[in-house]
């Protein structure tokens, strides 16, 4: 696989850690769910093998959907993104936002 060009070179790849946050909110309409999750599985697919994934979708709450440490290969990552059910309801970004760094901290505690 080609490198990607925005990734820096050498074995730091390891140290990236990617949270995908996903608007299931009325803003984003159920036909293009679809869309959105197929941007996430692009992003995996062209990321380093080693990035450790985790994703958050949110809207008038958020939902945790899986932690950095879930997953250990691209397939299961994009597989899991595929599945990701849309459920509608009023924005709040900041739910969100908040969820995707507050509980991956969690999820690294002893």
């Amino acid at each position: 696989m080609k490198r990607n060009p925005l990734l820096p070179a050498g074995n730091v790849c390891d140290q990236y850690e990617v949270a995908i946050v996903l608007d299931s909110s009325s803003s984003v309409r159920p036909a293009n769910w679809p869309t959105l999750l197929d941007a996430a599985e692009a992003l995996v697919e062209n990321m380093a093998d080693e990035v450790k994934w985790s994703m958050v979708t949110f809207h008038v709450t958020y939902t945790l959907q899986f932690y950095l440490n879930t997953y250990t290969s691209k397939a299961a990552v994009k597989t899991r993104i595929s599945e990701t059910n849309y459920t509608m309801g009023t924005t709040n970004l900041a739910a969100g936002m908040c969820a995707s760094n507050a509980r991956q901290q969690e999820a690294q505690a002893p």
